[in-house]
């Protein structure tokens, strides 16, 4: 195939059919993520733990979405190393669309939270992802997903995604990324398309 033919090639547009194909094992850090994931989750909807027990909501971080980030004892005890793991509630507020974005290293999965979780019913959070369109140079948003209360999704490395809070009310997503998003001067892994 030439290069010309390549690049006037439309994405989305094809024949293909979709299928679904069963793997007999997740990747490690896919599985440990999850697995985190869950388990945290679970902690929250059994009611052993309350949300405040969990979380630290005096520590947040405003970032793109306000996040309240996991007391590093409750980390430790139910995840692992603050070095490997980070937990977050990401909080989506009324009419907010956060800024499309991609982490080159950090891996993250999500569920939303809602009612059976003790947060307000999302009633029209959205999720966008795409991809990158090397050759334009240019981040593709070409996926949206209507977010309900335990949808749950990966966020791969170098995927391009979002955010948008459509609703009057604020939303609440859970996040467990695993390898760490660094924040650090020099090492900043968040990279937001303009």
């Amino acid at each position: 195939m030439e290069r010309k033919d390549f690049i006037e090639t439309k994405p989305g547009i094809s024949n293909f059919e979709k299928r679904e194909i069963a793997l007999d094992k997740f990747p490690k850090m896919l599985e440990e993520r999850h697995d985190a994931l869950n388990k945290i989750h679970n902690l929250i909807l059994n009611g052993e733990y309350s949300v405040e027990e969990l979380f630290d909501f005096e520590k947040t971080i405003h970032a793109d979405l306000e996040l309240i980030w996991m007391r590093p004892e409750m980390l430790e005890k139910f995840v692992g190393s603050p070095e490997e793991y980070q937990v977050v509630v990401a909080k989506v507020e009324t009419g907010q669309t956060s800024d499309a974005h991609l982490h080159e290293v950090g891996s993250s999965s999500f569920v939303v939270l809602g009612d059976k979780s003790g947060f307000i019913k999302p009633a029209d959070l959205v999720y966008r992802t795409g991809y990158i369109d090397f050759l334009q140079k240019k981040a593709i948003l070409d996926k949206e997903y209507k977010c309900e209360d335990g949808l749950e999704m990966d966020i791969p490395s170098n995927q391009i995604h979002q955010f948008e809070n459509k609703t009057e009310k604020p939303a609440h997503v859970l996040i467990v990324t695993h390898p760490i998003i660094s924040v650090k001067e020099g090492e900043v892994d968040i990279h937001f398309a303009k």
